[in-house]
């Protein structure tokens, strides 16, 4: 009887111990973290304060950046288009309808002309 007990405790100590390695070498690396800097640059992406931001975030490159959409839903970050000068006129007194690109990156800040739908309301501003 006193066999067995010390073979279970053996056992069990034996299962731990190896729990506790398998976890510790089998978790995510903290330095794929986009949480933290080395994390952010480690994973490609851009450590810096985004837009009105008070703290320094991590925004994430796409991976299908420049791809042709018609709507945010089609990219990971934006969809946004580039104006001719005649389509910059145009869109001072009505709506285009055009095609975008998906942007670099997934946060996207400043004045764009994004595409919804296919359509392009006019110029968007975006902390």
């Amino acid at each position: 009887m006193k066999k067995i007990f010390v073979f279970l405790i053996a056992f069990v100590l034996l299962i731990v111990v190896g729990l506790f390695i398998y976890l510790k070498y089998n978790s995510a690396p903290d330095d794929y973290d986009s949480t933290t800097q080395d994390g952010c640059e480690n994973l490609g992406g851009k450590w810096d304060y985004i837009g009105l931001g008070s703290e320094k975030e991590c925004n994430l490159p796409t991976s299908d950046a420049g791809n042709i959409c018609y709507d945010r839903g089609d990219c990971e970050g934006e969809c946004i288009a580039e104006l001719t000068k005649e389509e910059t006129r145009i869109i001072l007194e009505q709506s285009i309808f055009k095609n975008g690109k998906c942007s670099e990156y997934r946060v996207v800040v400043g004045c764009r002309y994004f595409v919804n739908n296919g359509t392009i309301n006019g110029l968007s501003c975006v902390d």
